[in-house]
């Protein structure tokens, strides 16, 4: 997946140079050893996650180690599934937006980094247990497709539990800058009941419809971006 790429390119490298001011950072060469040592789950895994989360979104690199970092600590239990990856990386991604917030949780005893990957995780199973699972989905289709009254209640609440994790995804992508596919998906659904539309407002559906189809699959699941 991307995110394990994007460590990999990086993982011989030294550390950032901004990063060395920090003293919790010392002895740490390179970004091997950083990740080595927050999967580690001791008192210097939780210097260094702390160093990292402090940085803030601001510092796209500082991200990619944490998420890269605490992927690796999960992932065995996803058994093989790119699905249940690619769900857990997300979660990983809002659980670190929570810590950049100030709203995660903190539990006595317990190590930083297990604190967030079981938090993510958790979620995983959650939605899991719930059935929230995806049906595939026409980018084009009008909103009277998606509410037919011809379709069952079961068909109509997997559409909104589809939609509703596409628009959290979009959010994801929204926070972690990537503005272009937020943009398109936005101006998608302004535009997506309008009947008489504007050159410029064709236009833009024209272009937004690109966007969208060029990131995003059939099933309503972002692809590399």
């Amino acid at each position: 997946m991307a995110l394990e790429s994007a460590a990999t390119r990086t993982i011989a490298r030294p550390i950032p140079s901004a990063w060395r001011n920090d003293e919790r950072f010392a002895g740490v060469e390179t970004v091997e050893q950083l990740i080595s040592a927050i999967r580690d789950c001791d008192g210097r895994s939780d210097r260094l996650l702390s160093a990292l989360i402090d940085r803030g979104p601001g510092d796209p690199a500082a991200s990619v180690v944490v998420l890269a970092s605490l992927l690796r600590l999960r992932a065995g239990r996803c058994g093989g599934s790119s699905q249940r990856v690619d769900a857990l990386a997300g979660e990983l991604a809002v659980v670190l937006a929570e810590a950049w917030s100030g709203d995660l949780p903190r539990q006595a005893g317990r190590r930083l980094a297990n604190v967030m990957s079981d938090r993510a995780w958790g979620r995983v199973r959650t939605a899991e247990l719930k059935g929230s699972w995806m049906e595939r989905l026409p980018l084009d289709a009008a909103p009277g497709d998606c509410a037919s009254q011809d379709r069952s209640p079961e068909d109509i609440a997997v559409t909104h539990v589809a939609v509703a994790q596409f628009r959290e995804a979009i959010e994801r992508q929204r926070y972690l800058g990537n503005g272009s596919l937020p943009r398109a998906w936005d101006t998608a659904v302004a535009l997506s009941a309008a009947e008489d539309r504007s050159a410029t407002q064709r236009n833009q559906w024209h272009y937004a419809r690109r966007v969208l189809r060029r990131h995003v699959s059939p099933d309503l699941e972002l692809l590399d971006i």
